[in-house]
């Protein structure tokens, strides 16, 4: 990866949210491909975080939605692998 133009650039706030999201997506598919958890449940546990954490933290629980919604985009696309529990 090339570093910036400007060493002193900073990536914008919308970009770090994007990132992490796709690194969620990522540890979800790692995480079902070594049948710990499907893509799936990591999902929806994020939506429930989000959900119990909307009254107190409202900006944090709208991040946890929407990267819950990453990951489950990235389980439609990857497939959902079964797992042992």
């Amino acid at each position: 990866m090339d570093p910036p133009a400007d060493p002193s650039a900073q990536p914008s706030i919308q970009t770090l949210i994007d990132a992490h999201g796709k690194v969620l997506a990522l540890l979800a598919i790692v995480l079902a491909r070594q049948e710990v958890i499907g893509c799936d449940e990591f999902a929806d546990t994020l939506a429930g975080l989000a959900a119990v954490t909307q009254s107190d933290h409202p900006d944090e629980a709208g991040l946890l939605a929407r990267w819950a919604s990453v990951v489950k985009e990235a389980a439609g696309t990857v497939g959902n692998p079964p797992v042992r529990h």
